[in-house]
């Protein structure tokens, strides 16, 4: 748990530091040799240069994203006045969506084409190497090992939760159980 808090403590501190250098970079206000304003939203064909069927290719990679939210309930057992504490969670839990996810995206879409956009490095660290600060993109593929890193580690919780449960419920070995 300590290990799963720095590591997402380090991602979500990264994501904020992002959005705020990107919209920087999108209005003008952090200076670039190559600043797009808003004019990658509405060039090369817009949000659905492919059509809406793009749209289902890409849910597979959103739904991938979106896992590990249903480690919220697992945690229920471990949560102090749980009646009290996950409706709230539960309450922001469309806000961080929003947060954490959508803006990251409509940044990277703002300010790197979609056609521009290849496999020899991620869209994060293509929008921090064009910021031109030094080690940014260094900076940013540390922070996709974290997340990575917190991944696993958010598997490996759910996985012996999960495990645990069986066990006390008779469907997994008793030994599991302590």
């Amino acid at each position: 748990g300590e290990f799963e808090f720095w590591l997402a403590g380090i991602k979500i501190a990264m994501i904020i530091i992002f959005i705020f250098l990107g919209a920087g970079l999108i209005f003008g206000i952090i200076p670039s040799d190559n600043t797009p304003y808003l004019q990658n939203y509405t060039q090369a064909g817009g949000f659905f240069p492919s059509g809406w069927s793009s749209i289902f290719s890409a849910l597979l990679v959103v739904m991938f994203s979106y896992g590990g939210s249903e480690l919220i309930g697992l945690t229920l057992t471990e949560t102090e006045n749980a009646e009290k504490v996950m409706p709230k969670i539960v309450g922001n839990f469309m806000l961080r969506i929003i947060l954490f996810f959508t803006l990251p995206i409509l940044i990277i879409c703002g300010l790197i084409p979609w056609n521009e956009i290849g496999p020899e490095s991620s869209p994060f660290v293509q929008v921090l190497a064009s910021t031109g600060l030094p080690g940014a993109a260094h900076i940013m593929n540390f922070i996709l090992v974290t997340a990575v890193l917190s991944a696993a580690n958010s598997g490996i919780y759910g996985a012996s939760r999960m495990m645990h449960s069986m066990a006390v419920g008779g469907e997994a070995p008793k030994a599991l159980s302590q």
